[in-house]
C-alpha cells in the first residue's frame, strides 16, 4: 500500500523503505508523548513520518503534522522498550547529532527499520534539518512525569488535610474547648 508523500523529494533522493508507524510524539511539557498513528518514508537522505491525519493530541489541542528527520544527522540507531499503553514494546530509538531522541513504533517490523535505517546511513548525504527532534524527550521521561505528577497530586491532598486539622485545633483553642 502506497500512500502520496507529504513532502518533496530532494533532487535524487529515493524511497528504500516505508510502512506504517506510529510516531511516539514528545507532549508540550516533555511529560509524556502523544502516538500519532501513521505511515512513514525511508530514503537515502530523510526518514519522513505523516499522521493519518492532522492529529490533534490533548486538552490544549497540539496539532501534529509531518516530520522529516535527515539520516545524515542520526548518531545512535536502537531497538529499547518502552511502556506504550499497557505493555512494553521494542520501539526504534534515534539520536541525533545534537543531543535530540525520536522514538517509532514499527510493530513487529522494527528490526528490519533499524536495519534499513543503519544501511542508509553509511551513504546518506548531509541535508538540512526539516525537522528538527526536541531536545528533551517525553519519552525517555514519561515515568519520571508521571512520578512527578502522582507525587504532587498527593503533597497538594496531604498539605491540605494538614492545614484542615491545623486550622480545625486553632478554632478550637481559640472558642475555649
Amino acid at each position: 500500500m502506497s500512500i502520496a508523500l507529504p513532502v518533496s523529494l530532494y533532487s535524487g533522493e529515493q524511497i528504500l523503505k516505508e510502512g506504517a508507524c506510529t510516531h511516539l510524539r514528545s507532549t508540550p511539557t516533555n511529560m509524556g508523548f502523544n502516538l500519532a498513528i501513521g505511515y512513514a518514508w525511508l530514503t537515502n537522505a530523510r526518514l519522513i513520518m505523516s499522521p493519518q491525519q492532522q492529529l490533534h493530541a490533548g486538552p490544549v489541542r497540539v496539532t501534529f503534522g509531518p516530520v522529516a528527520y535527515p539520516i545524515g544527522h542520526i548518531v545512535g540507531v536502537e531497538t529499547t522498550p518502552v511502556k506504550v499503553g499497557f505493555s512494553k514494546k521494542p520501539v526504534l530509538r534515534l539520536e541525533f547529532d545534537n543531543g535530540s531522541k525520536e522514538f517509532f513504533d514499527f510493530g513487529r517490523e522494527v528490526e528490519d527499520w533499524q536495519q534499513a535505517v543503519m544501511q542508509a546511513q553509511q551513504t546518506a548525504p548531509v541535508v538540512p534539518y526539516d525537522s528538527v527532534p526536541v531536545l528533551k524527550s517525553g519519552v525517555e521521561g514519561a515515568a519520571a512525569g508521571v512520578r512527578k505528577m502522582f507525587l504532587l497530586i498527593f503533597g497538594t491532598i496531604a498539605a491540605c488535610g494538614t492545614l484542615t486539622c491545623i486550622v480545625g485545633l486553632i478554632v478550637s483553642a481559640l472558642q475555649g474547648r
